[in-house]
């Protein structure tokens, strides 16, 4: 008898229901000398919500119910990033950011292995596996590409991509500017496997009437079928009506497939051309 095995998903979606908005405030210090960092960057990730801190290092936001993960960035210091909700306690928050210190092993060890004109060499590359090439990202660009550091490794065989400053992406598709956090890309060509990490922050797009409506269009389009739409439907319990399968996959079986959504694509595709 094949032995089975379940694929069991984990996921943490918090979106609790509250009756009223809420309000999350404080100010942003360096971790040593307690001085306030003025103009640092404080958002929701994934969401159009987020402000700047002031002179005094001060900042304020009015937050629908819900959860969310709160970043905090400034340039040269770590970024740091915070659960908020509304039954935790918001207001008064002092939030100490610890400066990025590189010691000389690892700045040689860049310097070494930095690629000149990397843009040049790994650009479309990197911007293939990290923005994708669907339709909808052959509408998005990289506006600021010079903030990108190319370092390959050629013992590991692995490229690693680091950026100064947070990237701008305008995505012409949905209607969004997007301003991301970059920690770091990494592409691992032995294994033929590709990781990033950070912190997006969506900036809403003024435009016309027309503009408006095919935004909202594509962007419908873009959720059904996408992870997010999945976890929502696993959480609701609506997987079966949204579209998807969860399949048992046989400890013999050579396919590398764990989750088989037997009718995501083309059920999405469908629903979405309605």
């Amino acid at each position: 008898m094949k032995k089975i095995f379940l694929f069991t998903l984990f996921t943490s979606i918090f979106g609790l229901a509250f009756s009223q908005d809420f309000t999350v405030s404080g100010k942003v210090v360096d971790s040593a000398s307690r001085e306030p960092l003025a103009f640092a960057s404080v958002f929701c990730q994934n969401t159009t919500l987020g402000t700047t801190t002031n002179k005094e290092g001060s900042f304020h936001l009015s937050l629908k119910q819900g959860g969310y993960d709160l970043v905090i960035t400034y340039t040269g210091y770590r970024s740091q990033l915070i659960r908020i909700s509304p039954e935790m306690k918001q207001t008064g928050l002092e939030i100490a950011l610890v400066k990025e210190e590189k010691s000389i092993e690892e700045v040689v060890i860049r310097s070494s292995n930095e690629v000149k004109n990397g843009w040049e060499k790994y650009g479309k590359f990197f911007l293939e596996n990290f923005i994708g090439s669907t339709p909808f990202a052959s509408q998005t660009t990289l506006l600021n590409p010079e903030v990108l550091k190319f370092y390959y490794f050629k013992r590991s065989d692995k490229l690693k991509v680091l950026a100064d400053s947070a990237l701008i992406i305008s995505n012409n598709a949905l209607g969004y500017t997007i301003r991301y956090n970059l920690d770091s890309f990494l592409f691992m060509y032995k294994k033929d496997l590709c990781s990033y990490h950070g912190f997006a922050f969506f900036e809403e797009r003024i435009a016309s009437e027309d503009s408006l409506k095919r935004w909202k269009s594509n962007r419908i389009k873009a959720y059904l079928g996408s992870r997010l739409h999945f976890m929502h439907s696993y959480f609701d319990s609506t997987l079966t009506d949204a579209g998807f399968i969860i399949s048992l996959l046989d400890k013999d079986d050579d396919k590398s497939t764990v989750v088989e959504l037997v009718r995501l694509f083309s059920d999405a595709i469908t629903r979405s051309n309605l």
